[in-house]
């Protein structure tokens, strides 16, 4: 099939992805041919994606910026994928030099720097590749020299900018550790009103770590629950809502609040690092803008033994965790419009460990069947099985001291006694057993007549 594709260089410009992608566009315009509405390549452009399990927004408000670096306004292509590859379909009888120019202007003036326009109503497959490098674009270097005045200034000035703040600092306030520590991460939103965070933690090699506690976190919804791999801790969650900072007593105003808690064991005395990179946090203000970001690193001295306190800690916790309230929500977007319930639990000590779930029947017979139903281990958001909402849900919170703390939420569409079929078969059941029982009983007497 004939393709219109642009000149790219050796070097190809995420290459791997760009591969997947035009394979997609192919495997797509084969599947449909040139017949359809735009819709409908979007929609099947999206399931790919999904199955491919690649990370990808519809219509994203991507930033577009002057030669001088100001903000103009916003451009919503088709798709932004892997905050990569921004992507217009068309389904014309044919690609106008506008159209061209357009794409070709938007990727200019924004921060990405390959995009791909596909037509594919033309007789043979339309696509073409547009690359324009940071490297090349004036008001990338203008912001750059910006952001750095605006640093100096503040420097000699003194006058604050308001930004987040993420802090990494020994559970004991001190840098001198014993071999086996805690280290508490916190964000402080400076003042914003922040709604997601992502970020990667390293640490020395003469460290080891022995757990991760997101229990109290402000973290309402883990995208990627904190979890090491390969020696990295990464991460990524929203706070539905927006979060500005905890209130608490003997505060003015707000504070840091916890995101997680690390627990280190050393392999020695000596000096040891924990870092983190690739952080960012996100405003609360519809557009997921970065917000200016700053992150305190540790480094600190392990000075010797004291490998009793995360158990001693364990011990002493003999309270549930604090009361929460789970949610069941539907949103079109997420899920497939499935209903979800989401939940979040917080533990003043220990911290919070897992989640169970399970729901249960409102029938009296299948209450009867499955009072003794399992708890299933679970995060939050969940599936609902029930997508009917004819089930009551139970969420049980553990903390790791093993302290429980259960809610529950009563059935939305409650099953009615005239609305259970194993009521009826037990009526009809009843009824058929009695007329048995008469006839029976009918026959005896005229036998004992007849006689």
């Amino acid at each position: 099939m004939a393709t219109n594709n642009s000149v790219v260089k050796n070097d190809i410009l995420h290459k791997d992805l760009s591969y997947k992608v035009q394979g997609f566009i192919f495997d797509i315009r084969n599947e449909m041919g040139s017949g359809h509405k735009e819709l409908i390549y979007q929609k099947l452009l999206e399931k790919k994606l999904k199955n491919a399990g690649l990370i990808f927004v519809r219509e994203p408000a991507i930033k577009i910026f002057s030669a001088e670096g100001d903000f103009l306004g916003l451009y919503r292509p088709d798709f932004l994928i892997e905050n990569k590859i921004i992507i217009e379909l068309k389904a014309h009888a044919f690609i106008t030099k506008q159209e061209l120019s357009r794409v070709y202007d938007y990727l200019r003036n924004s921060e990405y720097e390959l995009a791909y326009l596909v037509n594919f109503a033309s007789k043979n497959l339309y696509y073409k590749r547009f690359i324009f490098t940071n490297d090349r674009k004036r008001w990338v270097k203008n912001l750059l020299l910006f952001v750095a005045i605006s640093i100096a200034f503040v420097a000699i000035s003194g006058v604050q900018i308001h930004a987040a703040t993420l802090i990494l600092s020994p559970s004991t306030g001190a840098p001198n550790v014993p071999q086996h520590f805690t280290i508490l991460i916190t964000l402080d939103p400076e003042g914003e009103n922040v709604n997601a965070l992502e970020g990667k933690i390293s640490f020395s090699n003469n460290l080891k770590l022995t757990n991760i506690n997101d229990g109290s976190s402000v973290v309402g919804i883990w995208i990627q629950k904190p979890s090491l791999a390969n020696g990295v801790i990464s991460f990524s969650g929203i706070m539905p809502g927006g979060y500005r900072g905890d209130l608490g007593a003997g505060w003015t105003g707000y504070h840091p609040g916890k995101m997680m808690e690390l627990s280190f064991e050393a392999s020695g005395v000596g000096p040891a690092s924990v870092m983190m990179s690739n952080a960012r946090v996100l405003l609360n203000d519809g557009l997921g803008t970065p917000a200016k970001l700053t992150v305190y690193n540790l480094n600190l001295t392990v000075t010797g033994e004291g490998g009793e306190a995360i158990s001693a800690a364990l011990a002493s916790d003999k309270n549930p965790p604090l009361d929460f309230t789970p949610e069941i929500v539907s949103n079109p977007d997420i899920f497939n419009g499935k209903w979800t319930l989401v939940f979040l639990a917080r533990d003043n000590e220990s911290g919070i460990d897992h989640f169970e779930i399970r729901e249960v029947s409102t029938s009296w017979f299948s209450r009867i069947v499955s009072r003794n139903a399992l708890w299933k281990k679970t995060e939050s958001p969940y599936i609902l099985k029930d997508q009917g909402l004819e089930s009551a849900i139970e969420v049980k919170a553990i903390d790791r001291a093993h302290n429980e703390k259960i809610e529950r939420l009563e059935a939305r569409n409650p099953v009615l006694w005239y609305e259970n079929y194993a009521i009826w078969g037990i009526l009809i059941g009843i009824a058929i057993l009695g007329i048995i029982v008469f006839r029976v009983l009918l026959y005896g007497k005229k036998k004992r007549s007849s006689t």
